[in-house]
């Protein structure tokens, strides 16, 4: 009995090992991918792109190459009904709408943070002031919506799901935000005025991840993450600047 015992634990450890790489590879290949698009483009257009062109083929470049790798995943490897799709009842409305809410209590204390604290700001690329004002709103829309179906395809749609079918829903969780920090924040975490910092990016986008996972496992509907990733992107920066402006 002990050794069927050990031998079934054994075996579980493999798949969940084997599944964890393939998530791992997975990730890796389509962040790879997706900077060498990137890098082509510019490369063979050089100037000709403008600011708001070049602001965009560095946001869709990657999500697009992300969007391909992912869907060859679901035909190849899943199946595409791995991923659930419903109308939202009630139920998930309310706990995307709480996870939305969270998402920004977060924000509102990281900005807090650097307010009240020697902690300093970690901020994206800012926006070239010559870029036209309509540009300006096609890359705030792509920003928010295009990032919150492909990036949560790939790291809730499938890495989470993909290796909680063999563990448990919180190693899922665990695994798809250990990509998802990396990935989602690199280079705002690399170019941090501070180590303290990219520290800070880091645990906000983490916690982030984390309550977003958490609201996909609960509703089981993919349309919830993408709803909460979106209300974040939408609103997160409109909270921190809130908050930087109290008089405190």
């Amino acid at each position: 009995m002990t050794t069927n015992a050990t031998a079934t634990t054994d075996t579980n450890g493999r798949r969940i090992a084997t599944r964890i790489g393939i998530a791992v590879a997975l990730i890796a290949v389509a962040y790879v991918a997706g900077n060498l698009v990137v890098y082509g483009v510019f490369v063979g257009a050089g100037d000709a792109l403008g600011p708001g062109g070049a602001l965009l083929v560095q946001l869709l470049g990657l999500q697009a190459t992300f969007a391909l790798i992912g869907v060859a995943f679901l035909r190849g490897v899943v199946g595409r009904d791995f991923v659930p799709i419903t109308r939202p009842t009630r139920s998930d409305v309310a706990i995307a709408a709480a996870a939305i809410g969270a998402t920004l209590v977060l924000a509102a204390l990281h900005a807090l943070g650097i307010r009240l604290t020697t902690l300093e700001a970690a901020g994206t690329v800012p926006i070239p002031a010559e870029i036209d004002p309509g540009a300006v709103l096609v890359v705030f829309a792509a920003a928010i919506l295009v990032p919150s179906v492909v990036e949560e395809l790939l790291f809730r749609g499938i890495v989470q799901r993909y290796v909680s079918e063999v563990s448990s829903i919180g190693v899922g969780i665990a695994v798809a935000t250990v990509l998802f920090v990396p990935v989602h924040g690199a280079g705002i975490i690399a170019t941090a005025p501070t180590a303290v910092a990219g520290l800070a990016v880091a645990g906000l986008l983490a916690t982030v991840s984390i309550v977003i996972g958490f609201s996909y496992a609960r509703t089981d509907n993919f349309v919830v993450p993408i709803l909460v990733h979106a209300g974040y992107n939408g609103l997160s920066g409109i909270v921190t600047e809130l908050i930087y402006a109290l008089p405190l």
